[in-house]
């Protein structure tokens, strides 16, 4: 396991990653975005975290168009760490 729970050396500018919004379970379906890191570091919205380029978006387990949620000239910022629900390989390098 993970003990920091710290995911900031996991990728790199120019690298893809997959983010999981919540911790999977086997009565849930799981929820994800897929995309490349386009900025590492204090986000737009004040965190330490990665600002992706979305390419995909699942969410409950069904794909999401981009008429219907996230489209790919969205960005998407995801924490480097969580202080409460975080779990191992919540963001992976793809």
């Amino acid at each position: 396991m993970n003990t920091e729970l710290n995911f900031k050396n996991t990728a790199e500018v120019g690298d893809m990653i997959k983010s999981i919004d919540f911790k999977p379970m086997a009565d849930r379906p799981t929820s994800f975005v897929v995309g490349k890191v386009v900025e590492k570091g204090i986000t737009a919205n004040g965190f330490g975290g990665y600002t992706i380029q979305v390419t995909k978006r699942v969410w409950g387990g069904e794909e999401i168009e981009a008429d219907g949620g996230l489209s790919t000239k969205d960005l998407i910022m995801t924490p480097f760490q969580m202080f409460f629900g975080d779990f191992d390989n919540r963001i992976t390098k793809i």
